[in-house]
């Protein structure tokens, strides 16, 4: 889930306990998504960033920086290998999921 505390957190289903908080963001997360593999979570945030995170340890792995305002929407592709963000920027880019390039804007 995504707060308007600046963090994410990742919930055990079946016993609803808090597994991970992940913090790193400078503003209000707004949109969460995990790889098909679960092995990776992204989040967007209000300050302009995605972030990518191991769904394992809970540790950033790296920051996506392109949008010049909020990030409303993260998507991960079936595959695993592209991040979709959409912003208030009116963009939607296109990222390299294993090097956290831009790919398309």
């Amino acid at each position: 889930t995504g707060s308007d505390d600046k963090t994410a957190r990742i919930w055990d289903a079946e016993t609803g306990k808090e597994i991970y908080k992940l913090e790193g963001h400078r503003e209000a997360v707004y949109s969460v998504a995990i790889s098909p593999d679960g092995k990776r979570i992204v989040t967007g945030s209000g300050d302009n960033t995605a972030r990518i995170w191991d769904a394992e340890t809970g540790k950033e792995i790296r920051k996506l920086e392109g949008h010049s305002k909020t990030v409303r929407s993260v998507a991960i592709s079936p595959d695993g290998k592209r991040i979709v963000t959409g912003g208030d920027d009116k963009t939607a880019r296109i990222w390299d999921a294993q090097a956290g390039k831009e790919s398309y804007k």
